[in-house]
Parts: C-alpha cells; sequence; structure tokens
C-alpha cells in the first residue's frame, strides 16, 4: 500500500537521490555533458538545487511504501513565478557550476524555462507538473499512474485546481501521459549542440464535470 504526503526538509536528500538515479539517462542531460561520470555529477547537483528550491517555492509530494519513498511529484501552482538565479544561488546553484562549468549550467537552465515555454503561455492559470520519477525498484509496478490519480490529480482538485499541464520527452513517457488521461497540445523539436530533444507538451482538465 502507498500512502502520499508533503514532503518533509528531511526528506530531500531521499527526494534528490532518486531523482538523480531516475533521470540518470535522460537526453535532456546529455545535450550539455558527454562524459558520463562528469554528467553524473552534473545530474545530482542539479536534483540537489531543485529540490531544494522546489520545497521553498512550490510543492513537492512524495508516495511512501513500506516506510520508504518510491515516488515525487513536484508541482508549480499558478501565479507563482519560476525560479530565478538567485534561488539557484542560495539552495546549490555553485555546486552545479562547478559539476557543469558555466557554458553548460547556464545553458541546460535556460533550456529547462524553453521546454515548459508553451505550457506557460498557452495555460497559465493550470498546475505544471514539473516532475514525476519512480524509484528504480519500483518501475513497472503501475505506481506512475497511481501517484497521478491518486495523488496529483486530488491534490490539485483540493486546492480549487482545474488543470494540469507537463512536458516530456520520451515516446515511451508520452503513451503513459496518454494512458492517464493527458492530451498532447504541442509539440517541438529543441536542437542544442547537434543534439535534438523532443518536447511534447501536455495537458489534463480536473473539472468534475468534465471528466
Amino acid at each position: 500500500m502507498i500512502t502520499y504526503r508533503d514532503a518533509l526538509k528531511s526528506d530531500l536528500k531521499t527526494i534528490a537521490e532518486l531523482l538523480t538515479e531516475s533521470f540518470s539517462r535522460y537526453l535532456l542531460f546529455e545535450m550539455y555533458v558527454a562524459d558520463e561520470d562528469k554528467r553524473l555529477k552534473f545530474i545530482k547537483a542539479i536534483h540537489d538545487m531543485h529540490t531544494k528550491v522546489c520545497f521553498k517555492n512550490q510543492t513537492v509530494l512524495v508516495g511512501v511504501k513500506d516506510d520508504e519513498i518510491v515516488a515525487v511529484a513536484i508541482l508549480k501552482a499558478p501565479g507563482i513565478p519560476e525560479n530565478n538565479i538567485f534561488d539557484y544561488v542560495l539552495s546549490g546553484g555553485l555546486n552545479v557550476l562547478f559539476a557543469g562549468g558555466v557554458f553548460s549550467s547556464f545553458g541546460f537552465l535556460g533550456m529547462s524555462n524553453e521546454v515548459n515555454a508553451k505550457c506557460n503561455m498557452q495555460y497559465p492559470d493550470s498546475w505544471y507538473l514539473s516532475t514525476l520519477a519512480i524509484s528504480s525498484p519500483c518501475q513497472g509496478q503501475g505506481l506512475g499512474g497511481k501517484m497521478i490519480n491518486e495523488c496529483i490529480k486530488p491534490y490539485i482538485k483540493s486546492q480549487g485546481g482545474d488543470m494540469c499541464t507537463l512536458v516530456t520527452h520520451t515516446e515511451g513517457n508520452h503513451n503513459f501521459y496518454i494512458k492517464n488521461g493527458f492530451t498532447q497540445f504541442h509539440s517541438q523539436v529543441i536542437r542544442r549542440n547537434k543534439k535534438e530533444l523532443n518536447n511534447w507538451s501536455y495537458k489534463v482538465d480536473l473539472n468534475p464535470e468534465l471528466l
């Protein structure tokens, strides 16, 4: 059985480790750091920083099974400004610079804002799901769908929200979100450093009358 709750400050290290493991092979990071060892250090620094920033300014939810965190979701409420350079610096941004270098670090952060731009522009009043991750030992057990339908959607509705948007970059994730009620409303290809990244944007209407 999985239970869901708001993350605690004491959870942040565990959350960052789960995210680092989950996204260690994600093309989004490979576009900026080619060397695998350096890339893993860069990914760890990014998620350490990202987790701390979002814990302060956004909503971090966790799924717990047998007293272990096995799922993480990070949500940004409508009207919450994007994280800025000062947020990043105060939450470990210098470690990101040391791990990835100036070019890769600022390039990655800039691209991170670009990938969700369509969601922000077209649906500014929606909640934005920036991160959803399941721990490696628990993947393939349907926990991602449970997190969406038993935690994320009910949480947004409890806060008065009626829509959730997100982006993804892989065909597998595309099928996963369609299966869980999301509709694709935009697609593009982002090019960086002679590499290409598919960027698909999705939404789901949480108005009870339309579900």
